[in-house]
C-alpha cells in the first residue's frame, strides 16, 4: 500500500511528504553481514546498532536461541545448509513465548526466503525451492515489542518442491460496489474518468488507461503473469485477483489484501486509490507520465498479492523509499536491499521470487530494459529541485506486524 501523510508548501508549490510504515528500527547496518561459517565455528555477528554478539553456529542446528532488546538491533544466527524439498518450521521453544519477533530466513546471498511474526504457539514454516550452503536466521523485535531472550526449535521434514503457478490478474477500470480490501469496509466507486486525476486530465481517460496497462505489462512480462481489463472482457474463469481503480483516501494511493508469499492465494484483491493521484496534479505530468506513475502503484500492489516485500531502491518496483517523481519514471523489478520495516539488513531479490512463484514466461527472450522506455518530460526535469520533498511510500505493509 503506498499511502500519503502528510502536505507541505515547497517553494510556492503545495507538494506532498510520503512515507512507509512508521520505522521502528534504524541505524541499521547496511552492509552484508559476511558471515561464512563451517560446522561448529563460533561467529561474531553484527548487530544493527553496531554492537557484537557471539552465536554458536553449527551445520544441521536444531535450535537456535539468543537475546534482542530494543529496536534497530537484530542477529543472525547460521543454521546450516538448506535443500530442495526441505520443509522448515520454526517453533518457540523456551523464553520470548509472549514476546514478538520479526524472525527471517535468508539464503547464502542474504536473499530473504520468508518473514513471520513468531509469538506463543505462531510458527515459521519455509519449503526450499533451491539448494543454498547456509540459511541464516534473523530475528529482531517487533515494532509492538521491546524483545528479550528468544529459541526455536527447528523441524525438517522432506516435501515435494512446488512448480510455479502462472496468475491471471483482472484490471477493473469499470465501477465497484462494496469492494473490500485488507478486511477494510467496503467502498463503491464510479468507472475510472481521466478528470479524477485533475483537470488537466479532462478527456484523457483513454490515453491515461493505456499508459497504466503498457505499464504493468512491461513490469510483469518476463513471468507468467496474464494482465486483462475490465475494458477488453468480463472477468475470468476463476482463479484471479482483481485490482480496482477508483476511490480515494485521505492518506494512501494503494493498498493489497495482503504480503501472500509464494502466492499461496490466487484470489485476492487490490485497490489504487485514483481520486487520490489529483494531490499530484501540481506536478504537471503528462498523461502517459501520470498513466506511468499510477500503473508502478498498481505493479506494486500486485506484487504484495504475489508476495513481495517493499524495498529502499527508488528504481524497483517495491520501492517504498523514492520521490513522487521517481514514481513517474519506470521502475522494474531487481535485487536491492530490504526497506528497514521489513528487516534492518538483506535483499528483496525479486526476479527470483517472482521465477519460483509464477513461472518465466518463455516466449519473453530477455530481462533488459524494454524499448521506448517512458522519461519524465524536460518541464517535469526542471522541476526536480523539490525531488527530495515529494515522497512516497506504501502502507500495504502498514502496521505490518500488528
Amino acid at each position: 500500500m503506498r499511502h500519503l501523510l502528510s502536505v507541505a508548501a515547497i517553494a510556492g508549490l503545495t507538494t506532498f511528504n510520503f512515507a512507509c510504515t512508521p520505522q521502528t528500527a534504524s541505524n541499521a547496518d547496511d552492509s552484508f553481514l559476511g558471515l561464512v561459517l563451517g560446522a561448529g565455528t563460533v561467529a561474531s555477528t553484527r548487530t544493527g546498532d553496531g554492537s557484537t554478539a557471539t552465536d554458536s553456529s553449527v551445520a544441521g542446528l536444531s535450535e537456535a536461541a539468543g537475546r534482542v532488546v530494543g529496536h534497530g538491533v537484530f542477529r543472525m544466527i547460521d543454521l546450516g545448509p538448506g535443500h530442495a524439498g526441505e520443509r522448515w518450521t520454526l517453533a518457540n521453544s523456551g523464553p520470548g513465548f509472549f514476546s514478538r519477533f520479526v524472525v527471517v530466513l535468508f539464503d547464502a546471498d542474504y536473499d530473504l526466503l520468508i518473514r513471520e511474526v513468531l509469538s506463543g504457539s505462531v510458527v515459521l514454516e519455509h519449503l526450499f525451492r533451491r539448494d543454498t550452503d547456509h540459511v541464516y536466521l534473523g530475528v529482531m523485535s517487533a515494532a509492538s515489542s521491546p524483545g528479550g531472550d528468544f529459541a526455536y526449535s527447528v523441524h525438517r521434514a522432506q516435501a515435494d518442491v512446488p512448480s510455479p503457478a502462472a496468475q491471471t490478474v483482472w484490471l477493473n477500470f469499470a465501477a465497484g460496489q462494496n469492494v473490500s480490501v485488507h478486511g477494510r469496509s467496503g467502498i463503491s466507486f464510479a468507472a475510472f474518468d481521466g478528470a479524477m486525476l485533475g483537470e488537466r486530465y479532462i478527456g484523457q481517460t483513454t490515453a491515461i488507461k493505456a499508459s497504466i496497462v503498457q505499464a504493468m505489462r512491461e513490469d510483469y512480462a518476463p513471468y507468467n503473469v496474464t494482465i486483462i481489463t475490465s475494458d477488453e472482457r468480463e472477468p475470468p474463469e476463476p482463479p484471479y485477483s482483481v485490482l480496482h481503480f477508483g476511490g480515494d483516501d485521505s492518506g494512501l494511493l494503494g493498498l493489497a489484501d495482503n504480503v501472500d508469499r509464494y502466492n499461496r492465494n490466487p484470489s485476492q484483491n487490490a485497490v489504487v486509490y485514483i481520486r487520490t493521484f489529483a494531490n499530484y496534479s501540481v506536478m504537471e505530468l503528462e498523461p502517459a507520465e501520470m498513466g506511468q506513475m499510477v500503473g508502478n502503484v498498481a505493479s506494486h500492489e500486485l506484487g504484495h498479492l504475489l508476495g513481495l516485500y517493499h524495498t529502499r531502491d527508488p528504481s524497483d518496483v517495491m520501492d517504498s523509499t523514492g520521490s513522487a517523481w521517481e514514481l513517474a519514471t519506470n521502475q522494474r523489478f531487481g535485487r536491492t536491499p530490504l526497506e528497514p520495516s521489513v528487516f534492518l539488513t538483506g535483499m528483496e531479490n525479486t526476479r527470483r521470487m517472482l521465477e519460483q512463484t509464477v513461472g518465466l514466461n518463455t516466449a519473453f527472450v530477455t530481462l533488459a530494459e524494454p524499448a521506448g522506455k517512458l522519461e519524465l518530460t524536460s518541464k517535469a526535469l526542471l522541476r526536480s529541485f523539490v525531488h527530495d520533498e515529494i515522497r512516497l511510500g506504501c502502507g500495504t505493509c502498514l502496521a505490518l506486524d500488528d
